[in-house]
């Protein structure tokens, strides 16, 4: 079976969104405090698009709740994990570590 560099990607947004949860379940002040500075910087570049809303919504909603669609496997979650406010949360060692899991990772799926 065939699957897109497209699928690549979205496993490796997964894979980073899991550490992110791991941090925010660690530090939830530390964590919300930078994906909302985040969010309110991009809000004053993209004005209300759907994605800072949604994003919006979970960051200041539950915790269970953004715990939860952070992880989920689903379209939504999916499309909402490419327009992520948690930039700068894991350190660049951490993002390519787990680059280079979900390539070793990519290498040995099935095809």
């Amino acid at each position: 079976m065939f699957v897109s560099g497209h699928r690549k990607n979205d496993l490796y947004s997964l894979r980073l969104h899991q550490a992110i949860a791991a941090k925010l379940r660690a530090d939830p002040d530390a964590v919300l405090r930078k994906a909302r500075n985040n969010l309110e910087a991009r809000r004053e570049r993209q004005n209300e698009s759907y994605y800072v809303r949604e994003w919006e919504r979970l960051l200041y909603g539950p915790l269970d709740k953004l715990l939860a669609v952070m992880v989920e496997d689903s379209e939504y979650a999916t499309a909402l994990r490419q327009a992520t406010p948690f930039s700068g949360v894991l350190g660049p060692a951490e993002g390519w570590s787990i680059h280079r899991a979900v390539v070793e990772e990519w290498q040995h799926a099935p095809r």
